[in-house]
């Protein structure tokens, strides 16, 4: 039996229904980089209709951008878009003064942006190599080294790295080393800005598992299978499972973890 608002019953949730806000960001103001696509944009979008004024990221996909914030602001929420490659010093410099400008603090930061060359060891080229580090690592490190200093002054903040379980040997890896190795650094960053900008900014990571989203689009029904075999769930997770799980790390509810690598990975690699 399922308790729901007060009233009993005995029926499955419907997944696709909408869900019960609680406002739990309401004030806030977020910034989700690489936001007009996949599991940014489910994060945004949640964000947004929890209450945050949100900052819409993205580099090279502006028509998606503005269709992202187009949709939040019909739903009754605040957000903007700002282009920012944010492997770029100056350009992420420019990003975190227009949110300022904007909305007059930041007090939650979302590294999504991320790139994937999924291409085997000896077909990668040195400048795919770079740019798959710059974008995964630099790009989480250059956001977040400028945000801290507005949330330390604001005396809290949050910062919540996308990384991927990939990055961590003890649950899975995969083939494609440059992005293996972006998000293993990824999950060093966490834990070592966690200890650096405590006590009042606290720093997690996500580690999606596979994710229906386009970077999966490739695999063949007997990747699919295989996988499958190695989830306890036996499915793919959606963005929502992700941004879900972004919404607790950036909500009250999550003010006494930091430093820590949230697994939302359906059982796999256990």
């Amino acid at each position: 039996m399922t308790e729901l608002l007060g009233k009993t019953t005995n029926k499955r949730l419907d997944r696709d229904a909408v869900p019960v806000l609680r406002m739990r960001l309401k004030g806030k103001v977020a910034i989700v980089t690489g936001s007009s696509r996949g599991i940014g944009k489910a994060i945004a979008k949640l964000f947004a209709r929890e209450g945050a004024k949100v900052v819409v990221n993205y580099n090279a996909s502006e028509k998606e951008a503005t269709a992202v914030v187009e949709e939040i602001r019909r739903e009754g929420g605040i957000a903007i878009q700002v282009k920012a490659d944010v492997s770029k010093s100056e350009d992420v410099k420019k990003m975190v003064q227009r949110a300022v400008q904007e909305f007059g603090r930041i007090d939650i930061l979302v590294n999504n942006a991320g790139v994937h060359v999924a291409k085997d060891l000896f077909d990668v080229t040195e400048d795919e190599w770079d740019r798959t580090i710059d974008v995964n690592l630099k790009g989480a490190y250059l956001c977040s080294k400028e945000v801290a200093p507005i949330m330390d002054r604001q005396g809290n903040g949050k910062i919540i790295n996308i990384s991927s379980n990939s990055g961590e040997y003890h649950q899975t890896a995969m083939r494609y080393v440059e992005y293996v190795t972006s998000k293993a650094g990824i999950n060093g960053l966490t834990r070592s800005l966690a200890l650096r900008l405590g006590p009042h900014i606290r720093v997690n990571a996500i580690l999606p598992g596979y994710i229906r989203t386009e970077m999966v689009a490739h695999f063949t029904p007997e990747d699919e299978k295989m996988l499958m075999n190695e989830t306890a769930l036996k499915r793919f997770g959606n963005v929502e499972d992700v941004a879900n799980s972004a919404l607790f790390l950036a909500s009250d509810e999550s003010d006494f973890i930091t430093g820590e690598l949230m697994f939302v990975t359906g059982g796999r690699g256990m």
